[in-house]
């Protein structure tokens, strides 16, 4: 199916999706703050589908810029919510990494009675964004500033009847040195274009983790 099919069916749906997603929070018992700032990953994107359903699509006839990716569409209000959930957040996304490596050279000289000279020098890498590195290495540079915690956001595109597609978004709090999330909010919906699906699926995961910590805090349409 081409991009345009996709969108002529997803709207063609819209009259037919009145109720807003719903979240699916699950949350480990007595854990409400993890008491400082936690790291918190750009959303990813990922599909046993084409790749083109991971990537915003421009709408026929619309000549407006298209967002190069999901992140740029879901992130702002779902960074908004978990604000005002209490959490400080520390943005991967403008954070650089880069690495010095030291290396050490042993050069042996034509005289049998002389010792080998050694020398040390030490090659910087290129500056990498944060949310470029590997799980590993960004628990490392997290632990490194002190930093409380993990929060990552993953978009699941998956096939969903009359030729559309399903989008999830689920998003996860883990300490650094725990496997077992603190929380976990997951909610879903039927692709209905870029701005309109982000937008759900952003301030749904928000919703859930308002609801659960800071539910005065939690405005517009219940869960």
């Amino acid at each position: 199916m081409d991009m345009t099919s996709r969108l002529l069916i997803a709207l063609g749906m819209v009259g037919c999706v009145d109720a807003p997603p719903h979240a699916v929070v699950h949350a480990r018992a007595g854990m409400a703050s993890l008491g400082g700032p936690v790291l918190v990953l750009p959303t990813r994107c990922i599909t046993a589908l084409d790749a083109m359903y991971c990537v915003p699509m421009a709408a026929p006839g619309v000549r407006a810029p298209v967002p190069a990716s999901y992140a740029e569409l879901i992130d702002p209000s779902l960074r908004l919510k978990l604000e005002f959930a209490g959490y400080t957040l520390a943005e991967a996304a403008v954070m650089t990494v880069t690495t010095r490596d030291r290396i050490e050279t042993q050069t042996s000289t034509t005289h049998d009675d002389a010792l080998p000279i050694k020398t040390t020098t030490s090659e910087v890498t290129p500056a990498l964004s944060l949310a470029e590195l590997a799980e590993p290495e960004v628990v490392a540079v997290a632990r490194s500033l002190r930093l409380a915690g993990i929060i990552t956001s993953v978009l699941d595109v998956a096939s969903a009847p009359h030729g559309t597609a399903r989008y999830t978004l689920t998003v996860t709090l883990r300490e650094l040195d725990r496997l077992d999330p603190v929380w976990s909010v997951t909610c879903s919906e039927i692709f209905l274009g870029n701005e309109a699906t982000s937008k759900l699926l952003g301030n749904c995961v928000g919703n859930g983790v308002l609801a659960v910590y800071a539910p005065d805090n939690l405005l517009g349409r219940p869960l």
